[in-house]
């Protein structure tokens, strides 16, 4: 997706070493960004807060475009197939405006 020239970025309220770890297991070339306090999270319902108060984030990813509209949103993610699903999506939604 980053060759077809669109931005991706991860948040959570995971700290930055986990967000480095994380990044280096993986091999997951974007950005992570901290959400110290969760506030990006709960706005969007990326959180959720099981007891005794943890707050765990929850995958889910939005495709939005240049005029910051939503155009796809996945919060069932299978991360075998995600990638996949995204740039299908992304790729028939470019089609579709040319």
């Amino acid at each position: 997706m980053m060759d077809m020239g669109l931005d991706i970025i991860g948040i959570s309220p995971d700290d930055i070493d986990a967000h480095n770890k994380f990044k280096d297991d993986e091999g997951i070339p974007f950005h992570l960004l901290y959400d110290q306090s969760s506030k990006v999270c709960s706005i969007f319902g990326l959180s959720q807060n099981p007891p005794p108060d943890d707050i765990y984030p929850v995958r889910t990813t939005f495709l939005i475009d240049t005029d910051k509209k939503i155009l796809g949103l996945w919060n069932d993610v299978d991360v075998s197939t995600h990638s996949d699903d995204v740039v299908s999506f992304v790729l028939d939604v470019l089609e579709k405006a040319n």
